[in-house]
C-alpha cells in the first residue's frame, strides 16, 4: 500500500529577494507547495515582489493581503480569506 504524504496547512515562504533567490519564487515551487497543502492552507511571506505574487496567482493561490498597518507582506490561500487587519 502506498504511503500517504501528510498535508500541510500553513507555510512560511521567505524568498528574501527574487534577484537573490530566483528559484524560491518560481511557479513550480508554488505548485509543489500547493500539491502538499490542504485545501485551507495559507502561505505567508514578507515578499511583495510582483514575480512571486504572480507565481502564487498562476497556481490558484489568492494574494489576500498586502500589509498597510505592518511591514508589507502577503498571505496567499486557495480560498479567499476574510482578514480584518
Amino acid at each position: 500500500m502506498p504511503k500517504k504524504e501528510p498535508k500541510i496547512d500553513t507555510s512560511y515562504q521567505d524568498p528574501f529577494s527574487p534577484k537573490k533567490t530566483l528559484y524560491c519564487g518560481r511557479k513550480d515551487v508554488f505548485q509543489r507547495i500547493r500539491d502538499i497543502s490542504t485545501k485551507d492552507t495559507s502561505i505567508t511571506t514578507y515578499s511583495v515582489a510582483t514575480p512571486i505574487r504572480l507565481s502564487k496567482y498562476e497556481n490558484g493561490l489568492n494574494n489576500s493581503y498586502r500589509g498597510d498597518k505592518v511591514r508589507g507582506s502577503t498571505i496567499a490561500s486557495l480560498n479567499n480569506l476574510d482578514l480584518d487587519m
